[in-house]
């Protein structure tokens, strides 16, 4: 009998031990997979806080140019001004709609949401290539034989140079 009660105990033990040792692994694994996805979130939203501030400086440096080619455009008296006029309308129209959808970047950030913010991130970077290749082309017109039929002022007759 004393055998049966030692069979039945280490029985028991081993039961319990097969049910404790796998839920231990099981809450450790849970642990590090937690932090491991806690810290990859961390990441990622410092990744777009970094990114968000690149595209800030590109914006910036986008209407500067689009600010350029304003003013150039003033001066400006080809056949195809309405058309040109038009691209550069348009442009600036996206960069007007890409400076607002950084605010939506700005909010995923607040709200500690990475990927919102990653696909308006892309989205935004998408527009603003869009207007980089605008804007480019705006700048090869200007800077081409479409120059030509500029008029300056001589300064010394009231004779237009052409």
């Amino acid at each position: 009998m004393a055998e049966a009660n030692f069979v039945v105990t280490v029985f028991a033990v081993l039961a319990l031990v097969a049910l404790v040792v796998p839920l231990l692994v099981l809450i450790f694994a849970w642990g590090k997979i937690s932090r491991y996805l806690e810290n990859r979130r961390r990441k990622r939203l410092a990744s777009l806080a970094h990114y968000h501030a690149r595209l800030l400086k590109v914006i910036n440096n986008l209407l500067a140019r689009a600010d350029h080619v304003d003013q150039l455009s003033k001066f400006y008296a080809g056949e195809s001004h309405d058309k040109w006029s038009e691209d550069l309308a348009n442009a600036c129209e996206k960069l007007v709609v890409l400076t607002e959808s950084t605010k939506l970047i700005e909010s995923s950030l607040k709200s500690k949401d990475p990927a919102s913010g990653e696909e308006n991130l892309l989205s935004c970077i998408r527009v603003a290539h869009y207007v980089l290749i605008r804007l480019s082309s705006l700048e090869r017109q200007l800077g081409k034989g479409e120059a030509k039929s500029f008029r300056v002022k001589n300064p010394q007759s009231d004779k237009m140079q052409g």
